[in-house]
């Protein structure tokens, strides 16, 4: 029997950023939030001293309207109509 090679999977990383955003009474329109995104992850890359978007493989971006459609909440908002998480 031969001898087994262990080898490692490559490196990676989950990276979420939330970012507290207005719900769709005060900012009705999200057509920029490509732009927004690309603002953070810069913002992180020049903090961070690492360039992050070269190395960016997959990436999703929510906004409130999003939020709105997809998941039927109101405003937009992840609170709903309260500010209790059960709510959602």
């Amino acid at each position: 029997m031969g001898r087994k090679r262990w080898t490692m999977a490559p490196f990676s990383i989950y990276l979420g950023i939330d970012r507290k955003l207005p719900d769709l009474r005060f900012r009705p329109e999200w057509s920029d939030k490509e732009k927004i995104a690309d603002a953070l992850i810069e913002d992180l890359s020049r903090r961070s001293d690492y360039t992050l978007k070269d190395n960016i493989v997959s990436k999703t971006i929510l906004s409130p309207t999003d939020w709105r459609d997809s998941l039927n909440l109101h405003r937009g908002s992840g609170l709903g109509l309260g500010h209790k998480l059960k709510k959602i």
